[in-house]
């Protein structure tokens, strides 16, 4: 759904699905918050953050 969201408001947006996808996991893990995916591509998430 993020990256749904994402490509309406950004359609000029040159990141990958994946790169965004991992963006908003990234984001979303720094805060604190839990984070499901429902995309077809469920491999391993990089998360360029020490937590």
């Amino acid at each position: 759904m993020a990256i749904r969201a994402i490509r309406t408001l950004l359609p000029k947006c040159q990141s990958t699905d994946r790169e965004l996808a991992d963006m908003v996991a990234s984001a979303a893990i720094q805060r604190g918050l839990s984070v499901s995916f429902d995309g077809a591509d469920r491999g391993e998430i990089r998360v360029p953050y020490e937590l």
